[in-house]
């Protein structure tokens, strides 16, 4: 899958393409290969000031949509990425055919509500972001957990299914 980076860093917001300030001022650290660490849009994207950039790209983009809250019968209004707006952003992001961008929305959209929530969100930015073997393991240490969850509740709906794999 070929992801579009000028494209996403663009919808991010640009400083995501610049040089994070924050390692600038220091040495330049290099990883084992000798490659410069932190200019990558995969390790940018797990520092404050861009999780507050998706959060406000998130936020202008998203609509309020409906859930089920704690308690019987009780809807609570939330913000999502509609499907068509988050089909339509992966389209330009990547070249992935329509069915998988589909099915992936689908799995994100584990409640039905039509739309993307912003966590998961989030763990699609950084799927996208992770170009190599250690930062998609990196992905794997940090959203293991909530990739799981995400998979298992869409196949196996949470019930017996779970209790039988988990």
């Amino acid at each position: 899958m070929k992801v579009d980076e000028g494209q996403l860093a663009q919808i991010l917001g640009s400083h995501l393409s610049e040089v994070d300030t924050d390692i600038s001022d220091s040495p330049m650290r290099t990883d084992i290969k000798g490659s410069p660490v932190g200019n990558t849009l995969h390790e940018k994207l797990h520092t404050q000031r861009s999780s507050v950039a998706v959060k406000k790209w998130f936020l202008a983009q998203s609509t309020l949509v409906s859930r089920l809250a704690q308690g019987p019968g009780s809807l609570q209004q939330v913000r999502a990425l509609a499907e068509h707006d988050f089909v339509g952003l992966m389209k330009r992001l990547t070249d992935l055919p329509d069915h998988d961008i589909l099915d992936l929305a689908d799995i994100l959209d584990k409640e039905e509500r039509g739309g993307v929530l912003l966590p998961e969100f989030f763990l699609v930015l950084t799927l996208l972001c992770a170009k190599d073997a250690m930062q998609r393991l990196e992905v794997l240490y940090l959203h293991g957990e909530t990739l799981y969850s995400l998979i298992i509740e869409r196949c196996y709906g949470g019930g017996e299914g779970m209790r039988l794999i988990g």
